[in-house]
């Protein structure tokens, strides 16, 4: 048997224009921002959004915000 090798995870690089602060970039993408973070989202299995936020797992949030700013469709 062979050993397993560690997938080395890249770090997250911002676009130009992004905060780092993501609250103010759904802020500006979204309408209503401070509900939208705290209501059910089925993009994230039913998570709120703002749960994710300062996890390993706010890369789908930034993720989902950059298709939503530049029309890709989600």
């Amino acid at each position: 048997m062979g050993t397993k090798k560690a997938l080395k995870k890249r770090p997250y690089v911002l676009l130009p224009g992004e905060h780092a602060d993501i609250r103010k970039d759904v802020a500006t993408i979204i309408p209503d921002a401070d509900r939208w973070l705290e209501s059910p989202n089925p993009h994230f299995g039913l998570e709120k959004p703002g749960d994710l936020i300062g996890t390993d797992r706010e890369w789908l949030l930034r993720s989902f915000l950059r298709r939503l700013a530049y029309g890709i469709p989600t």
